[in-house]
């Protein structure tokens, strides 16, 4: 944010209102997931979107940056890893 042009203030403002809302609504699924039987399935696909978005249009170019072979492969290393091990949560979760 501070490269957006944002002063320090602000960038920290937002960042805490960020913080805040992600905690009230890790709140709200929580006291909701008693109730509503489907909540978590919802909301588990939503944050997946969310992250695969993310993972799309953020982080991968960012990775395109770097020239260097070894450092390449060492990231793609860690995001398989990372899947794998996603996929190993899940399978030994259900």
């Amino acid at each position: 944010m501070l490269h957006s042009g944002y002063s320090r203030k602000k960038a920290l403002a937002l960042h805490l209102f960020s913080a805040l809302t992600s905690v009230l609504g890790a709140v709200l699924v929580l006291s909701l997931s008693t109730s509503v039987t489907a909540i978590n399935d919802m909301f588990l696909r939503f944050a997946a979107g969310n992250l695969l978005y993310i993972a799309g249009s953020d982080l991968i170019p960012e990775l395109h940056k770097h020239t260097r072979i070894r450092q390449g492969i060492l990231q793609r290393i860690g995001m398989i890893l990372g899947m794998v091990s996603m996929y190993l949560l899940v399978l030994f979760l259900e």
